[in-house]
């Protein structure tokens, strides 16, 4: 029976904090403030994608005054429209709605500047959208201008590459993001362990010996038996923590890819899973190692505060 004692003190220390609503209100904190941020931030880069898309339907018409002579009249298409007089194409847009003003200065080949003129909207995206519309109309102009299509389409492409590595074995190894999700992660889960269990590992010794509950622990366990259990009880708590933030985690991709139809760049079908026992085993060896420093900083204190 003496050497199952670790369990009773294991036992004991993982439902003593699993009680407490502080312990729960700590852990429920982070993944929910993460998520908050998350969710606005992704909403709001969303609804400016969205705006940027349907940009061209934000102006009826855009008026065209070309003092450069870069622009041909017969290629022009709506909402652009080709306008003579500068300071009537002001007027113009100071009373219709939805419209706005390219000025190209008759220096614009030699000082590559041009004026926009639109009037104030409630969107503070206005200004950008309209320098990309006119950039872009800009560069339709002299696209205009090349006979040979395959000319056009390599002005105007953006175009993507895929990277094909050969390993020592002469194989074709995958070099995409998820080669490097499990170390990452891997790495991460070690550290944000041993972070939120270092309160847990200091105290668990030091407030007993402030408040003088060790010497009565004592005579009922031996003192291996006390620090493993200790070990063993909060190591549990760490993992009911880690475990949550996972599932939270996981429920957060599943929505964010299927309900919220949200593309990831990460495709979990290309992540190596071979290495994750021996990931798992040397995150679990260096936590304990972290975890028994931590105890004995708790035991060589005297009281909380020194042990800190």
């Amino acid at each position: 029976m003496k050497d199952r004692k670790y369990l009773t003190v294991a036992k004991f220390e993982f439902l003593e904090m699993v009680k407490k609503t502080s312990f729960w209100l700590a852990t429920l904190f982070l993944p929910v403030l993460i998520g908050v941020i998350g969710f606005i931030s992704g909403y709001s880069s969303k609804e400016a994608m969205d705006k940027l898309e349907n940009s061209d339907n934000e102006f009826s018409e855009i008026f065209i005054v070309d003092n450069a002579n870069i622009v041909d009249s017969e290629l022009l298409n709506a909402p652009f429209s080709l306008k003579n007089s500068l300071e009537e194409s002001k007027e113009d847009i100071k009373t219709k709605p939805k419209t706005a003003l390219i000025y190209l200065p008759e220096d614009f080949l030699e000082n590559q500047k041009y004026d926009i003129y639109f009037k104030k909207t409630e969107s503070i995206l206005t200004g950008g959208t309209l320098q990309s519309i006119g950039n872009a109309f800009i560069k339709q102009q002299g696209y205009n201008k090349i006979g040979d299509p395959k000319v056009i389409t390599l002005l105007s492409m953006n175009p993507s590459s895929n990277l094909i590595t050969y390993d020592e074995n002469n194989q074709v190894s995958k070099s995409e993001l998820e080669q490097y999700i499990m170390p990452i992660a891997s790495l991460m889960l070690f550290f944000i362990a041993v972070f939120i269990s270092s309160s847990f590992m200091l105290q668990s010794v030091s407030k007993e010996k402030e408040n003088r509950m060790i010497e009565t622990i004592l005579a009922i366990v031996d003192k291996k038996s006390l620090i493993i259990g200790k070990m063993v009880g909060l190591t549990g708590i760490v993992l009911v923590q880690l475990l949550l933030w996972i599932g939270l985690g996981a429920l957060s991709y599943y929505i964010t890819t299927t309900q919220m139809d949200l593309q990831l760049p990460i495709d979990l079908t290309n992540i190596d899973f071979s290495t994750l026992p021996l990931n798992l085993y040397l995150i679990l060896t260096g936590f304990l190692f972290f975890s028994a420093i931590m105890v004995g900083t708790g035991a060589i204190g005297t009281g909380a505060q020194d042990s800190k």
